[in-house]
């Protein structure tokens, strides 16, 4: 799904520099449960609801 990453019911523009390619699930992570995506040095960050970027992979150890 094609998804405006500064959405168009907000002055998002249709264009490419403005557009990902999203699946299903992760385009409801955007509009249904408060994530974003960022473009950041030439690519795009997902942004978690409470504002942390995530990465993806599992967690790094816990020390302990």
């Amino acid at each position: 799904q094609a998804h405006h990453i500064r959405w168009w019911s907000r002055g998002g523009s249709t264009d490419l520099e403005n557009l990902v390619t999203v699946c299903s699930f992760h385009h409801r992570l955007v509009h249904e449960h408060g994530w974003a995506i960022a473009p950041i040095d030439g690519h795009v960050e997902w942004i978690t609801a409470d504002g942390e970027r995530h990465r993806a992979g599992p967690r790094a150890p816990t020390p302990g």
